[in-house]
């Protein structure tokens, strides 16, 4: 008594042709996909090396998002920088006692002869 077994399996496949010699190459579902994102090489069934160099939309999207967020944080430490020389500036200045304007600490005495005698 023999026995046998058979073995059926089912499995979608996509014909896609070999960019070097115009071979059929049969990708398994979601091998397509996977390489799209991984940008893996494979190959055709007669040798030729091919793969997906192309950036996908997530990665191009991904790559301009860092970059805003860079150019965004560069502008907001220029603007931390431009408020502490602002203040800075105004610690070097002092309000005048009879008329509220501010002059520098060291025209003050200056401003104090000539405005107001």
């Amino acid at each position: 008594m023999s026995s046998e077994t058979k073995l059926v399996l089912t499995e979608s496949l996509t014909i896609h042709r070999c960019i070097t010699c115009g071979g059929p190459i049969a990708f398994a579902e979601g091998f397509e996909a996977a390489h799209r994102l991984n940008h893996e090489w494979f190959y055709c069934p007669a040798g030729h090396p091919a793969h997906y160099a192309a950036e996908t939309d997530a990665e191009r999207l991904r790559k301009e998002l860092t970059e805003a967020q860079e150019l965004a944080n560069a502008e907001a430490n220029k603007r931390r920088q431009l408020e502490g020389l602002l203040a800075a500036s105004d610690k070097r200045r002092e309000q005048c006692p009879v008329c509220n304007k501010r002059v520098q600490n060291v025209n003050l005495k200056h401003h104090m002869a000539f405005k107001h005698p």
